[in-house]
């Protein structure tokens, strides 16, 4: 059974035209006065604009596309809805005031049908999700999705968005006539991945009614040996102290292996063995190594091991280190002698998003102003307009006052920069 929408896509590509009902109620309400079947009395023979709306309505659920057969021959189908119509409003009598609506009025309601009537794109794929089934997780496969226009006007992709940058989708090209296809070549690279995979591409289209067409790669990702997890995130990491995780080695085929050595690109991270360990489940310790300066900090983490087919696995591990507050920046730099207004901004995070108060902000420059925006309950920005980098401004501050027992005023300096 089709549902509602499935019969207006139908009706659409049938008849070639898409009757757009505020329009056609529009025309109905402005033209209803004139409506008459008889010259005896203006007043007994005028249909009143909601008559007019009645008559619009009931046409266009009398002409719904149940009654046309789609032959192939789009004018012919248009011609049919037009036929259609003109007989329901030939068999249908309106009563107002004692008068009908004779032939003239339903020829003139004919007339004005093709003013309401919007040619438009309609993207559509008969196979929206692929299935690869089951895959060794060191595989990049390749499927094509054809997508078609079966709209009357050209159909333009006007961009793509993957969920995953392991999901990549390639367009044969982004203007699609009508009745014309295109393909869209996607490539999932796997890379590690375990279980169920499934990973979106939408495709930004100029069709009204489906602004986003969805398409979606899935399959089953197998592995005989694996991290988990295979990301790591320490999320806000005290920088003066070691923050740690374990992370289990699995070998799925049941296979004893050992950590051979381990190794890690950043400065700031280490991973930690037995090396006379042995199983089918090995544990490692992966730490931070204090100081971190602060900020955001990635890097990966190189396992090597005993098993024949897999020698190597890469754990990626991510860290933002922060005080028990996080300023940025920590200070202003205004362009020297420049007299044009600049803005900018201040970011002030807690750790854990413990909460806090900015009470207010002071900045010593005249016709600056600062606005103070709470993100979440430990996140403010504090934004400020009309700084202008004169040369007097070295040494001058911006003051936050807060509700911090340690941070009751944060001092931002401000100063000069030529560029």
């Amino acid at each position: 059974m089709k549902s509602a929408s499935d019969e207006r896509r139908y009706f659409s590509s049938s008849v070639s035209i898409r009757v757009h009902l505020p329009a056609m109620l529009r025309i109905a309400l402005q033209a209803g006065p004139w409506f008459c079947s008889s010259s005896r009395s203006l007043r007994s023979s005028v249909m009143s604009p909601l008559s007019s709306l009645h008559l619009c309505a009931s046409l266009a659920r009398r002409s719904a596309p149940t009654s046309i057969v789609h032959t192939g021959d789009e004018g012919g189908c248009a011609r049919q809805f037009l036929s259609s119509i003109l007989y329901h409003l030939s068999s249908i009598s309106y009563f107002h005031t004692g008068s009908s609506i004779c032939l003239p009025a339903a020829i003139f309601v004919l007339l004005l049908l093709p003013l309401a009537a919007i040619a438009a794109p309609l993207a559509h794929c008969d196979r929206p999700v692929h299935n690869f089934g089951t895959l060794p997780n060191t595989n990049t496969v390749v499927h094509t999705f054809v997508i078609a226009n079966k709209g009357d006007t050209p159909l333009q992709i006007k961009r793509i968005i993957s969920s995953c940058s392991c999901a990549i989708a390639e367009l044969e090209h982004d203007i699609i006539a009508p009745g014309k296809t295109a393909d869209v070549e996607a490539t999932l690279i796997l890379d590690e991945l375990v279980g169920d995979v499934r990973k979106l591409i939408l495709l930004e289209t100029n069709d009204p009614d489906t602004r986003f067409l969805q398409l979606a790669v899935e399959c089953q990702a197998t592995t005989e040996l694996a991290a988990d997890p295979s990301m790591i995130r320490f999320g806000n990491a005290d920088p003066n102290a070691e923050s740690r995780t374990n992370v289990q080695v699995i070998c799925y085929s049941g296979q004893e292996i050992r950590i051979v050595d381990a190794g890690s690109d950043s400065q700031f991270f280490a991973c930690d063995f037995d090396p006379a360990k042995t199983g089918t489940n090995v544990l490692v310790r992966v730490r931070t190594i204090p100081p971190v300066p602060e900020g955001r900090h990635a890097g990966w983490i190189t396992l090597r091991t005993s098993h024949p087919n897999r020698p190597e696995l890469k754990l990626r591990i991510i860290a933002t280190a922060m005080n028990d507050i996080s300023i940025v920046p920590k200070e202003i730099a205004l362009p020297a002698g420049s007299r044009i207004p600049v803005t900018r901004s201040i970011a002030i995070r807690t750790r854990a998003d413990q909460p806090f108060i900015v009470s207010e902000v002071i900045v010593a420059m005249p016709n600056a102003t600062a606005r103070i925006v709470r993100r979440s309950p430990g996140d403010y920005r504090v934004i400020i307009k009309n700084l202008i980098g004169a040369d007097h401004v070295d040494g001058q501050t911006i003051r936050i006052l807060t509700d911090l027992p340690e941070f009751e005023e944060i001092i931002i300096p401000i100063r000069a920069v030529r560029l």
